[in-house]
């Protein structure tokens, strides 16, 4: 008995050292961000880099490219797991094993044991033992073709236009009537789409899932930015546009990007460079409070019921 419960503690004691560590492991990849950042070169030609990381550089994933070429690698503990090398194939020579090279061997049949040739002529299989010459078999051959040709012929000449004419008619208007249901068809579809938008609860629905997305990019964004970009177009015009347009995401990149643009000559230089983190945990709080919200819930259902419809 004492054996028994002896047994059972090392047991017990193996089992809650596993799910200590299984603990263990989900807190580290719940908790631990994953720290990315990127460099990007424009002068003469294009050079990008970027790399992710997590936990001291455990797992980690490096994309380099460069000169046209692009590498990449994903390591644990430094060791390479993808993309895997692989094997050389060992390619034995034929020299060591002896081995000849490979023979084509023909039997050639003996006046003895030649077989009969059948020759089919005027549908009726006969034997001889002469070979037909190459011309009586084209001229055959061409006999045929025109026989055939000439049947097909009289088959088509039999119709007449008029019943052409009524086919063609029958197939235009399948076609008209195939092109409207289906004109109908998609504008029934678009009303209920249209309806199912202007259901006030499906729009409080579909602001939840807005928001929750909101909240996801504000966290996957990097958290720093740094950076010099030349641009210039042929038309000074041209170049006055894109910078408006650039003053507009000012409040995206604030002061930490440096836009410089030439108004005299077509160019585009630059580097920048960006840091960020992305925690799971952040990721899957957000995601559960969208499914738990009713009113996610309420837009879920109408929108099978929308599907059951379409």
């Amino acid at each position: 008995m004492h054996i028994i419960l002896l047994v059972l503690k090392i047991i017990g004691s193996i089992l809650l050292v596993v799910l200590s560590l299984l603990l263990f492991l989900i807190i580290l990849c719940l908790f631990v961000p994953i720290r990315y950042q990127a460099a990007a070169e424009k002068q003469e030609k294009i050079k990008a880099n970027a790399t992710a990381r997590w936990l001291f550089s455990i797992l980690s994933a490096i994309i380099n490219y460069e000169e046209n070429v692009l590498t990449y690698r994903v390591s644990v503990f430094g060791i390479t797991i993808y993309p895997r090398k692989k094997k050389k194939k060992r390619q034995h020579s034929k020299e060591k094993h002896g081995a000849e090279p490979d023979l084509v061997i023909m039997e050639v049949p003996t006046d003895q044991s030649e077989n009969k040739l059948l020759i089919k002529k005027d549908n009726q299989s006969m034997e001889s033992n002469e070979v037909p010459n190459k011309e009586q078999v084209i001229d055959q051959t061409l006999q045929k073709r025109k026989k055939l040709k000439q049947n097909k012929k009289t088959t088509t000449d039999k119709k007449s236009r008029w019943s052409q004419l009524k086919d063609k008619w029958v197939s235009f208007k399948e076609r008209i009537h195939s092109m409207f249901t289906t004109i109908r068809n998609y504008r029934e579809k678009g009303d209920l789409i249209l309806e199912f938008l202007k259901l006030e609860e499906n729009k409080r629905g579909l602001l939840s899932v807005w928001n929750s997305l909101k909240k996801i990019l504000r966290h996957i964004i990097p958290t720093k930015i740094y950076g010099t970009i030349e641009f210039g177009r042929s038309d000074p015009c041209q170049t006055g546009q894109a910078l408006g347009v650039i003053g507009i995401l000012f409040s995206v990149y604030g002061k930490h990007i440096q836009v410089i643009p030439n108004f005299e000559q077509e160019c585009l230089y630059g580097e920048i460079f960006i840091k960020g983190r992305v925690r799971m945990f952040t990721l899957l709080r957000i995601s559960i409070t969208l499914l738990v919200n009713e009113k996610f819930k309420k837009l879920k259902i109408n929108f099978e019921k929308l599907k059951e419809v379409l």
